[in-house]
């Protein structure tokens, strides 16, 4: 091999060369660059996990209250004297044993957890305050959910003749 050959393979080994850097001259670009990633790092761990908190309250709600109907259903069914009485204590009792139950109240269109319709429809309603930061991401609310978080269910009672 000629000096000339020698001289350019090691200049294009040695990464010193047009478009390569030298250690020297790239210091602060690490420091950089996890200063550009570490906002959207972020981000993305507030988004898992309030997005999870958020299903795990609908999830405990929604048992909560099928809990709620099951036991009220029984009620409803039973020789009770005082049906609704009986039916709001058990409503309360189910929502206090779930572990949101501190935080938990009526649903805004109801008066107590459980209720009976005119037209013998039961309802029952579990909301809970959102206790997570809703922030803006360009333009969206992250997480986009409603305030209060609420769970309703609804069984239509009827009579045998």
């Amino acid at each position: 091999m000629s000096k000339k050959a020698i001289k350019t393979l090691s200049y294009i080994t040695s990464r010193t060369g047009p478009g390569f850097t030298s250690p020297k001259h790239s210091k602060g670009a690490s420091a950089i660059e996890f200063a550009l990633i570490l906002p959207t790092l972020l981000l993305l761990f507030y988004l898992i996990v309030s997005y999870g908190m958020t299903f795990l309250y609908l999830i405990s709600m929604n048992a909560t209250t099928s809990d709620i109907t099951r036991s009220s259903i029984a009620v409803y069914t039973s020789f009770i004297e005082d049906k609704e009485t009986e039916a709001s204590t058990r409503a309360a009792a189910a929502v206090n044993q779930a572990w949101f139950g501190s935080s938990a109240s009526f649903c805004p269109d109801m008066s107590a957890y459980i209720g009976l319709d005119d037209d013998n429809t039961l309802t029952s309603c579990v909301a809970v305050d959102f206790p997570f930061l809703q922030i803006e991401v360009m333009g969206m609310t992250v997480p986009g959910v409603p305030d209060p978080l609420m769970s309703r269910s609804d069984i239509q009672l009827t009579t045998i003749p």
